[in-house]
């Protein structure tokens, strides 16, 4: 049986230049599409605590998945408090 031993580190710069590699390939139509980024742009400007918070942890990684990651999490987080306050139990 073929045996590899990679440590902790080479698997995360393996996974991390995988996702380098195939990161436009499967986001980029999406990125040229004209309401798309408006709509990044709209979420970006109502929620920009949550791009800072992206942007350190992205610092830190330097994995795209980390910054949509932490923006998805406070932006999850800041419309569950905005549901709460209403009195809405969906989001």
């Amino acid at each position: 049986m073929l045996q590899i031993h990679f440590s902790e580190k080479e698997l995360i710069d393996i996974r991390s230049r995988f996702q380098k590699m195939f990161f436009f390939r499967n986001f980029g139509s999406l990125f040229l599409s004209p309401n798309y980024i408006l709509q990044i742009a709209i979420l970006l400007m109502r929620y920009p605590m949550g791009i800072v918070l992206g942007m350190k942890k992205f610092a830190k990684t330097f994995v795209f998945d980390d910054l949509v990651f932490e923006f998805l999490v406070y932006y999850t987080k800041e419309k569950t408090n905005r549901k709460q306050k209403t009195g809405h139990t969906s989001l």
